[in-house]
């Protein structure tokens, strides 16, 4: 395979700086969190220690330096992950990913499957709803590597497997386009075509989850309206099952149509 010369450099910090998107990252994930936790232990450091504490209460006086600890481990885990350096480096031998003194090397022989798709996540349990998030996943015949949406945006991702893309298209490598981020044309047509089947399997499996659940939630349901246990605990499960059942099936069910509009469309 002739080189391309091509390299492309995606990292976390710039000239040793972290860059923005780490910064609101890791504020959200640990340093709020943290604050949340301190905040609550000052409060209920003053109900349980300078306040008249009810007796049959005194049993939970440990909930304050629990909250410390965890809210203290929070602002460690987010001081060292705005310290660790997150780099991923494309050029003609493979793919080099850095974790902070963490280096793995995939290289061209051995990748056998590159792919983007959308991690679900529940959004809210009261809601319903789904989140989605952007990863790209690199298949070795040894390992997987996932580079997630979170220290990096969904732009930056993008144009990392776009680089991923060229380098790939014309050796030996499984490569589907699940998230229609690459543009028309350059040779894409291959990689664009596995990303919509890809796409439409994504929804199946939404779909095949939110069935069972339904069955699941269904089956619950019988025993507990015989017996009439609606007050117990099993009736909230069953009520949760049923009700993310219909929320999985309704995006799966949408999914796929709006992947068949965009099909006719192109």
């Amino acid at each position: 395979m002739k080189d391309t010369g091509l390299e492309f450099v995606l990292s976390t910090h710039e000239e040793n700086r972290p860059k923005g998107r780490l910064l609101f990252h890791t504020t959200l994930q640990y340093f709020i969190i943290s604050a949340i936790m301190f905040v609550l232990g000052i409060v209920l450091y003053n109900q349980f220690f300078i306040h008249e504490l009810r007796h049959d209460l005194e049993v939970l006086k440990f909930i304050p330096f629990m909250l410390f600890f965890f809210g203290f481990i929070a602002l460690i885990l987010g001081i060292l992950n705005i310290q660790r350096h997150e780099t991923i480096k494309v050029d003609d031998n493979g793919i080099t990913i850095t974790k902070g003194k963490d280096t793995k090397t995939a290289m061209w022989p051995d990748i056998t499957e590159l792919k983007n798709e959308w991690a679900y996540y529940p959004r809210n349990l009261c809601l319903g709803g789904i989140w989605h998030f952007p990863y790209i996943l690199i298949v070795t015949s040894a390992r997987k590597y996932k580079i997630k949406w979170g220290n990096f945006t969904r732009d930056e991702l993008k144009e990392l497997f776009l680089h991923i893309a060229d380098h790939a298209k014309e050796r030996n490598v499984n490569m589907a386009d699940g998230l229609g981020w690459l543009p028309a044309g350059r040779g894409y047509d291959k990689i664009k075509e596995s990303g919509r089947f890809l796409r439409t399997r994504e929804y199946k499996i939404l779909i095949k989850i939110g069935l069972v659940m339904l069955l699941v939630g269904a089956i619950l349901s019988i025993p507990i309206t015989y017996f009439g246990f609606f007050n117990s605990p099993w009736m909230a499960a069953a009520g949760v099952l049923l009700f993310f059942g219909c929320m999985l099936l309704l995006a799966g069910w949408l999914g796929i149509g709006e992947e068949k509009k965009k099909l006719e469309n192109e």
